[in-house]
């Protein structure tokens, strides 16, 4: 068994909305936020492209989302850090969104 982390492929940088919106009100309930100025866990099994909050944000957008759950990586081990950044910079933008 090889103990090289694995490199996950990286998201659609450029969503396009879907032919049918969704629901008034609709909730993303798992998002992650992978940038380089938080530590990842020695002991993760995978790491993960940069994904920003900007990201997060346009892919909300384009889809029509409205309300975000955060959820802890593995790649941060026990470290909430990135989730706690990103749910006061972007709900000092639009309050209990995120």
């Amino acid at each position: 068994m090889s103990s090289e982390i694995k490199n996950c492929i990286p998201s659609d940088r450029h969503p396009r909305a879907p032919a049918i919106g969704l629901p008034v009100g609709s909730i993303d309930t798992h998002v992650h936020v992978f940038e380089d100025r938080y530590p990842l866990s020695p002991w993760r099994g995978y790491n993960l492209p940069q994904s920003s909050l900007a990201d997060l944000e346009h892919l909300h957008h384009t889809f029509g989302v409205r309300r975000v759950v955060f959820t802890q990586s593995s790649v941060y081990g026990v470290d909430n850090a990135a989730i706690m950044d990103g749910v006061a910079a972007l709900n000092a933008r639009l309050p209990c969104r995120y």
